[in-house]
């Protein structure tokens, strides 16, 4: 989406299938995280990705602007990458108590968010930084199978999910799991 002179129409299809596999995600997460130990990393992914998908933001970063203002896909990502850290150190000085003494899953939403967001830039750079000529469309492809293992890796949990569920509860939830991919595949 921030990308300078990206084809919307491959980015706005990415997000819905991105929107359709997290889906799938959601529920593998309910199931296999029942203790709740990871509930505000989810809120924070969840928080990040309503942003994103309802208005181009990613936080407090306008990314249809920066896509404007950026001259390549490297300023995009250090720019990206330079204001998450900027945000991570502040929300980490802020919440320096609560940072110091609980696990990094149990950190609050802010700073899972904006640390998540700088890692996310700074391996991304790093994995494109021997390419001179680095276009969008080169790292859109890039991230678009990055994002693809990593929604297929997280689905090969689906199986332990569905038997994590309550007997009564597995058919209603395959049935229901058959049906969104039959809408889905109906809406291609």
């Amino acid at each position: 989406m921030a990308l300078p002179n990206m084809d919307m129409i491959s980015v706005k299809k990415l997000m819905g299938d991105l929107s359709e596999g997290l889906y799938y995600v959601k529920f593998i997460e309910s199931n296999i995280d029942k203790e709740g130990k990871l509930i505000k990393v989810k809120r924070a992914a969840e928080t990040v990705w309503h942003g994103v998908d309802l208005y181009g933001k990613w936080l407090d970063v306008d990314l249809f602007n920066l896509s404007d203002q950026s001259k390549s896909p490297r300023e995009t990502l250090e720019t990206l990458a330079e204001d998450a850290k900027e945000r991570y150190g502040k929300f980490k000085a802020k919440y320096r108590d609560i940072c110091n003494r609980e696990p990094p899953s149990s950190l609050p939403i802010e700073v899972l968010a904006s640390n998540a967001m700088y890692r996310i830039s700074h391996a991304v750079l790093l994995n494109y930084r021997s390419i001179e000529d680095l276009t969008s469309e080169i790292l859109f492809d890039g991230l678009t199978g990055t994002i693809s293992d990593i929604l297929g890796a997280c689905l090969t949990n689906l199986p332990y999910a569905i038997s994590a569920t309550a007997p009564l509860q597995r058919e209603r939830i395959v049935s229901e799991m058959q049906l969104k991919c039959l809408e889905e595949q109906k809406g291609l």
